[in-house]
């Protein structure tokens, strides 16, 4: 396995959670608004959802005068970047725990081996050495595979008791 092969994988299993939950959320969105049926969403059908606490505007009014300033739109945008620069650093903090997991060893050098028993273990969330087909599957929003404890928690291959 090359440096390229290692870090596609890497990258396939940090993002893919991410992408199935983008693919989810707009489908739930267009089975929301579409009226006809067709799967598609007209101008006609893209409605804003109406009646207090429902859409962003409502949200950004923060001091509940029925009306949104430009500066409590600003102040609301600034939040939402706050809580997703958080997300980001969380999400960060986690790649790096893999990546420290990876070079088992602390030589500087990803092996293929390290790899290997790195991204199993990751994905072996109940330790029992083995994955099952609820491991396999894409981790859920706010959820990961495994604890992250790479060759700290199994030297390769299944746990044996």
């Amino acid at each position: 396995m090359t440096l390229k092969s290692i870090t596609a994988a890497v990258l396939l299993v940090a993002t893919s959670g991410a992408f199935a939950e983008h693919s989810q959320r707009a489908e739930r969105m267009i089975s929301r608004l579409d009226q006809n049926g067709d799967s598609l969403v007209s101008l006609e059908e893209f409605q804003m959802r109406r009646g207090r606490g429902s859409g962003m505007l409502e949200r950004a009014d923060t001091d509940d005068d029925g009306v949104v300033t430009i500066a409590e739109i600003a102040a609301r945008h600034a939040e939402r970047m706050a809580e997703a620069e958080a997300r980001r650093k969380e999400a960060n903090e986690r790649f790096q725990s893999f990546v420290a997991d990876l070079d088992s060893d602390g030589n500087g050098i990803v092996s293929d081996e390290e790899a290997r028993v790195a991204t199993f273990n990751r994905m072996d969330s109940d330790d029992d050495g083995f994955l099952s087909a609820d491991e396999m599957r894409p981790p859920r929003h706010g959820h990961r595979h495994g604890r992250g404890h790479g060759e700290q928690r199994r030297k390769g291959g299944p746990a044996s008791d």
